[in-house]
């Protein structure tokens, strides 16, 4: 007696592939070359590092993982007194386990079996003898293969070809409705798919030996953020904590390292010729883009100051095993301008993310009203004028904000990031807490001061007509006076810190004012300077800051 298996599309198909994915997935365990160590930076890039045991026979070895590596990232090493000779990327078909899933996926696993097919309402009964090549695979065939290709698909347009009798009959493949397959059916198979690989050449080496990737590549990276929770007076305890989000590859039992610094990889965008991306052509257009597009902004790069460059030493300790780290608190380590939060034995799949408690610590703090007030003389540092201050500018000229001053007494730096401020089960505010080295304190705004009132006013006092000339240019030095004033209405006195910015030089400032100029530059005519005050203001009582500047401007 015949036993069948007949799937009536759509709701017996849907019902096949639930009940499919329903299934736990076999267990592969992953051979060769295995991730052992991940540093993660935040702007998605990670220098990842794979070590493990690979067959050698007759001086050949195969690798079947070839990683999306950024331009000349991918380095392959063996130990003395292996010598690695060549290592060819290339591409290559391979039998995939696949479960059916749908209707095309039935078919394909069941070729060479009878099936009876339902066909524009009507039935066929026959031997599946597999798809048909439509015209347009056919083109995609000889045409430049740039991406590496996905599982096989069925589409509308390939015909499924049936052998009914002496005859064989294409049929639609958009037209079945319905395949009822004779026998008991397979549920599973092995179709080719495309898989990249390197296989390389190597000397003085026999049967099993141990090799070492390492590459730079995207799709890995973390992010930061804190819990500042406020204790006692003037005590915190801040935590920080990482998300780290795998768009890359599998991790499983890896040492990732969460890199705080601003990395330096100039040829990031750009992929590895060995990663077998894109075909000559595309890649040499690529390159000649991005590096024309790098060059353009070679100035501008050379003027940040933030750009580090990166060592992997920092990934290994001394004796040249893998760094570990502490497991209660992550271990961290400075290297060059970057430091390295550590966190061992991280198992994680791709499309997975995790989080992890870095570091807990008691800070202290203080609690201070923050007034900073741009620079408002509508001259700019070329003498020229601008527009009116608009009103929104204005306002935030007038706005004190009740903030904290942190003192990072913790054995790490803190990195930027978003920082949530709580008392208790009290959310206070939340805000951005600025890059803060150990020893140093960050400030962090908490909320607007409404009863802390502040207004300032500014008024020429004397004006040198064509008092220098400079680069063919008549400028008059105009002294400006300004006043700050600040009324707590509070009824409790306050720590009052105010920064204000001036276009110009500072001559003189009330109630032992800082100054010091910040920048200048070679064709400016008015540096760029600050004066700071920090004093405490009693409850209910009004200051007034006082402060003066030259400034040349056009005759």
């Amino acid at each position: 007696m015949r036993c069948a298996l007949a799937i009536i599309l759509p709701v017996c198909l849907a019902s096949l592939a639930f009940a499919l994915q329903d299934q736990p997935p076999s267990a592969t365990p992953e051979k060769g070359l295995h991730p052992v160590s991940v540093a993660a930076f935040k702007n998605g890039l990670a220098f990842v590092i794979r070590t493990g045991q690979v067959k050698v026979t007759d001086g050949e070895g195969q690798i079947d993982h070839v990683p999306p590596a950024t331009l000349g990232t991918l380095w392959i090493s063996a130990s003395a007194p292996a010598v690695l000779e060549e290592v060819v990327a290339f591409r290559h078909k391979t039998p995939k386990a696949r479960s059916v899933v749908s209707l095309g996926d039935l078919i394909e696993a069941n070729v060479g079996k009878t099936v009876t097919v339902t066909y524009n309402n009507k039935e066929y009964t026959g031997e599946v003898l597999g798809w048909g090549i439509s015209p347009s695979e056919l083109k995609s065939e000889t045409a430049d293969d740039d991406e590496a290709q996905g599982p096989r698909a069925n589409p509308p347009a390939r015909p499924v070809l049936l052998r009914i009798n002496d005859k064989v009959m294409a049929l639609n493949h958009s037209s079945i409705t319905s395949v009822e397959v004779a026998g008991k059916p397979n549920l599973t198979w092995s179709p080719l798919e495309e898989q990249k690989s390197l296989r390389f050449r190597i000397k003085n080496a026999t049967g099993s030996i141990p090799l070492t990737m390492e590459y730079l590549e995207r799709g890995l990276g973390w992010s930061p953020s804190y819990r500042i929770e406020l204790k006692d007076k003037n005590t915190a305890q801040l935590t920080m904590q990482a998300v780290l989000v795998n768009d890359a590859e599998n991790l499983e039992q890896a040492d990732v390292f969460f890199v705080v610094g601003f990395p330096n990889f100039k040829y990031s965008e750009l992929h590895s010729p060995m990663a077998l991306q894109e075909s000559l052509a595309k890649l040499m257009a690529s390159m000649n883009g991005t590096l024309g597009r790098l060059e353009g902004n070679a100035l501008a790069n050379q003027m940040n100051s933030n750009a580090y460059a990166f060592s992997v030493s920092a990934l290994t300790s001394a004796d040249g095993s893998l760094a570990t780290g502490e497991t209660l608190e992550m271990a961290g380590d400075s290297e060059e301008d970057l430091f390295l939060y550590s966190r061992p034995g991280v198992t994680l799949k791709t499309g997975e993310r995790a989080l992890y408690n870095v570091f807990s610590s008691m800070v202290s703090y203080d609690e201070i009203y923050d007034w900073e007030v741009s620079a408002t003389s509508r001259v700019d540092d070329l003498g020229n004028y601008q527009e009116q201050v608009s009103t929104t500018a204005r306002k935030s000229n007038e706005t004190v904000w009740h903030s904290l001053r942190l003192k990072n007494n913790s054995k790490f730096p803190w990195t930027t990031a978003p920082a949530l401020v709580v008392h208790g089960t009290n959310p206070i505010s939340q805000e951005l807490l600025s890059y803060t080295p150990k020893s140093a304190s960050g400030y962090l705004k908490l909320t607007v001061a409404s009863d802390i009132h502040a207004d300032r006013d500014e008024n020429e006092v004397t004006r040198v007509k064509g008092a220098t000339r400079i680069a063919g240019t008549t400028y008059d030095a105009v002294t400006v006076e300004g006043t700050l004033r600040v009324h707590n209405y509070k009824a409790a006195a306050a720590t009052l810190h105010v920064v204000k910015d001036v276009v110009g030089e500072v001559l003189s400032a009330s109630h032992a004012g800082k100054s010091h100029k910040t920048t200048k530059e070679i064709e400016a005519v008015n540096p760029h300077s600050t004066i700071e005050w920090e004093m405490p203001v009693k409850a209910g009582e009004e200051i007034e800051l006082k402060y003066r500047y030259k400034i040349f401007v056009h005759s």
